[in-house]
């Protein structure tokens, strides 16, 4: 079975995080935040310095340049921008969930988890910390408690398609192939042909039909 990290980082841009503080930045900041939206990472990175150069205590900053480094797999680097943006902000649940997906592409597990948890603390509400938790618990191979993570994404987001295909794998590895079913069946309806996975649920829920 595929790994079944899918983040997607868009999702936990918030423009309200990124704009700056004053008319000095204001315009480079929106710039970096168009260049990461075009994948332009190399841009946004040199956007982002500029930032830094004119206001070196402006969080969103910071984790700003670690997304555009994340985005080239540069997790190291990108990681210690979002402990600069944590130090300058301890209540920066963004620069903690995005650190905790650094972590976990680093296979640092335990590390990830404790992110993930001051992330779910400070922004209870946001699903994409329960999913990329319960990413790092599959990773783990911890799949009861990851089962319960991708639910809790789940819950706050009932059309997450991602969550319910990563719930699916834990089902299917568990060997309940009717849970698996019913949650491969919800990531096909919700993610449509042209989710990322699709083609691989597919394949499981005929193998799940045929009894296999």
């Amino acid at each position: 079975m595929k790994r079944i990290i899918i983040i997607i980082f868009g999702i936990i841009f918030c423009i309200s995080n990124l704009i700056a503080q004053d008319q000095k930045t204001t315009g480079t900041i929106e710039d970096a935040y168009k260049a990461i939206k075009a994948k332009d990472y190399t841009k946004a990175v040199t956007l982002y310095n500029d930032v830094i150069k004119i206001n070196a205590a402006y969080a969103p900053a910071y984790y700003g340049r670690g997304l555009a480094l994340f985005y080239q797999s540069q997790y190291q680097p990108a990681m210690n921008d979002f402990d600069k943006a944590i130090s300058l902000d301890e209540k920066y649940a963004d620069a903690y969930f995005a650190r905790g997906v650094c972590f976990s592409e680093l296979n640092n597990i335990t590390s990830a988890i404790s992110d993930f948890q001051k992330a779910s603390d400070l922004k209870p509400d946001m699903a994409e910390i329960y999913y990329a938790w319960g990413n790092a618990l599959y990773i783990k191979s911890d799949y009861e408690k990851a089962i319960v993570k991708y639910g809790k994404a789940i819950e706050k987001n009932d059309k997450y398609a991602d969550a319910y295909y990563g719930r699916a794998a834990c089902f299917r590895l568990m060997k309940n192939n009717t849970a698996a079913l019913t949650d491969f069946q919800k990531y096909i309806s919700f993610a449509g042909e042209k989710g990322e996975m699709s083609n691989e649920a597919k394949r499981i829920v005929n193998l799940i039909n045929e009894g296999r």
